[in-house]
């Protein structure tokens, strides 16, 4: 069981650094990472350019954390390690990727980014934040109705395009969110599963 954990930490922060470097720091992946965020920027227009990132940036993580509380509420009677647990996770998962984006990583600047910042804004907090709610709804629900991993989906794929119709991220800060999410949940799980074990 830890293994998979560990995996999954594992291929997650390999995948981070690929991206990173790929699209953040190579100036042929900043180039191609800007065209996407340039085309996004004309699907974006009109009402869906305010509605949308609104969406994305406000109401989907306010309601999330009123899930999240709501659900951890009902598993604090009868399972309080987990909730503890999930609770780790979600602080971890956004103070690294807030760390990660400034001081840790930056972002070399190339002549004729167009739509780039000339600052790094890789990873992105909001879909960091978001990314790592969707999990914690998931592992805190007693019951998991059927089409909740896609309708969880769904919600995170919003979060990443409403950031970037809105100007905030580039597609790559989106994926980037994804990654440090994925590789906390790995190193938290991880450790609490070795744990078991050594216990057992």
């Amino acid at each position: 069981m830890g293994s998979r954990q560990w995996r999954l930490a594992l291929g997650c922060a390999v995948g981070f650094v690929v991206v990173y470097v790929g699209a953040v720091v190579a100036e042929s992946g900043q180039q191609i990472d800007n065209q996407v965020f340039g085309a996004a920027q004309q699907f974006g227009g009109g009402s869906v350019a305010i509605l949308l990132p609104w969406v994305a940036r406000r109401l989907v993580p306010a309601a999330l954390v009123v899930a999240v509380v709501v659900a951890a509420l009902v598993r604090w009677r009868w399972d309080r390690r987990r909730v503890l647990e999930v609770a780790a996770f979600v602080v971890v998962s956004v103070v690294v990727s807030r760390l990660l984006r400034d001081p840790v990583l930056w972002r070399p600047v190339y002549s004729g980014e167009g739509y780039a910042y000339p600052f790094n804004t890789f990873p992105s907090t909001h879909v960091t934040l978001v990314a790592a709610l969707l999990v914690a709804v998931r592992l805190l629900l007693p019951r998991r109705p059927r089409g909740l991993v896609v309708a969880l989906g769904l919600v995170l794929v919003l979060a990443m395009v409403g950031n970037v119709v809105g100007l905030a991220h580039r597609p790559s800060d989106t994926l980037g969110s994804i990654l440090v999410v994925g590789t906390v949940a790995g190193v938290v799980f991880g450790v609490s599963a070795r744990a078991d074990a050594v216990s057992s």
